[in-house]
């Protein structure tokens, strides 16, 4: 009887040495487990971190264009509202440079420029300087 009972402790101590070497096994698959996980988490939020960093750059960027287009749209409207003056000028009869150079070249002075175009002293000399030269040529 002795016999069979040391058999029999025998191999419940070898289940349980099985079913240890088992346990450690899993804790052991475990563990590289949550090591590898730890690790492409890392991973993951070094990526993120960079993301984040280019996200950034992109954002101020975007901040910088935003700047230059309300700029630019701010000069463009300025250049035509300018525009729109000239245009508004000329249709108005302060001044008509068509009409000039027909006074011009029918023999007008100056003066008679300055009366009835409404041209300045210095435009008017222009013009009338800038008709000599193209004749000559």
């Amino acid at each position: 009887m002795s016999e069979l009972l040391l058999r029999h402790q025998f191999s419940v101590l070898l289940v349980i040495s099985i079913i240890a070497i088992v346990a450690i096994g899993f804790s052991i698959l475990t563990l590289a487990y949550l090591v590898r996980v730890r690790r492409d988490c890392q991973r993951l939020q070094s990526q993120v971190e960079v993301q984040q960093e280019k996200l950034q750059i992109l954002a101020e960027g975007e901040r910088g264009v935003g700047r230059r287009v309300v700029m630019l749209s701010q000069r463009l409207q300025k250049s035509e509202q300018s525009q729109q003056s000239v245009n508004h000028a000329s249709t108005d009869g302060q001044f008509d440079l068509a009409e000039a150079e027909k006074l011009v070249n029918a023999g007008a002075t100056a003066d008679d420029l300055v009366r009835t175009c409404h041209l300045s002293p210095a435009d008017a000399e222009l013009l009338i300087a800038l008709r000599r030269t193209e004749r000559r040529i």
